[in-house]
């Protein structure tokens, strides 16, 4: 569920410095700029990233864990994969994707050029498909805003 941070997130940036394996991970930043973590995992190797000091002082500005950690755990990763075979995630039973319009949360339109695919418990997934012309621009979602900053 968590690989849409590596392939539109903020950790896309991954695949442009070479990391080429399915991956899903998650980003943080504390307020001030105080800590920034990466926690990544493919289907066989977990790895968390911390960077922060022990005193409760800044990091400095704009280093997030996309920009300070990520790295860090990408040079990482790099190596300890080596040895795993290039396998992509198992879908656990009971899980299902549809692909969503970001600005709605409702069922894409066929065919939309900014459906966002996203994973339900079976059941839960929209059933409305989205209608309304607005919903579909290619402006930045506010529905998924959270999700990419």
């Amino acid at each position: 569920m968590l690989q849409s941070v590596f392939t539109e997130g903020t950790a896309r940036e991954a695949a442009r410095m070479g990391f080429d394996r399915p991956a899903a991970g998650k980003t943080g930043t504390t307020n001030d700029y105080i800590d920034a973590w990466f926690m990544g995992f493919t289907p066989h190797v977990v790895t968390g990233v911390w960077v922060g000091f022990d005193n409760h002082r800044s990091i400095g500005p704009g280093e997030t864990g996309a920009r300070a950690a990520l790295p860090i755990w990408l040079s990482y990763m790099r190596e300890a994969v080596k040895k795993y075979p290039d396998e992509d995630f198992v879908v656990p039973q009971g899980v299902v994707f549809a692909s969503i319009d970001g600005a709605s949360g409702k069922l894409a339109k066929p065919n939309s050029s900014s459906a966002i695919k996203e994973a339900f418990i079976e059941g839960t997934q929209p059933t409305e498909t989205s209608g309304n012309s607005s919903e579909n621009s290619d402006s930045q979602s506010e529905f998924f805003k959270e999700d990419v900053e």
